[in-house]
């Protein structure tokens, strides 16, 4: 696990995000429209299913495949704009 992806890691632990998280709620969170957290499941970027139309996805799946996933460790913490996103 590079610094990245575990500073991503720790930056999601530290946000109030609850058990399953709706897209909506999760590109708020990520500062990122909604349009484009729903891009990111589209794209398995990010790990989710859809039910009933909406995306969600549970806090632990986003931990472990953002974990496991350097590149899209970088892409959120940028999102963030977090010192910890500047390396």
């Amino acid at each position: 696990m590079n610094n990245e992806t575990t500073r991503a890691a720790s930056v999601l632990r530290s946000l109030s995000l609850p058990d399953i998280v709706e897209s909506q709620a999760l590109a708020s969170h990520l500062h990122l429209s909604a349009k484009t957290v729903r891009r990111y499941f589209q794209a398995g970027l990010l790990p989710g299913r859809k039910v009933g139309g909406r995306w969600y996805c549970s806090r632990r799946e986003l931990l472990a495949f953002l974990e496991s996933r350097p590149r899209v460790a970088k892409v959120v913490l940028a999102s963030l704009g977090s010192e910890e996103g500047q390396a």
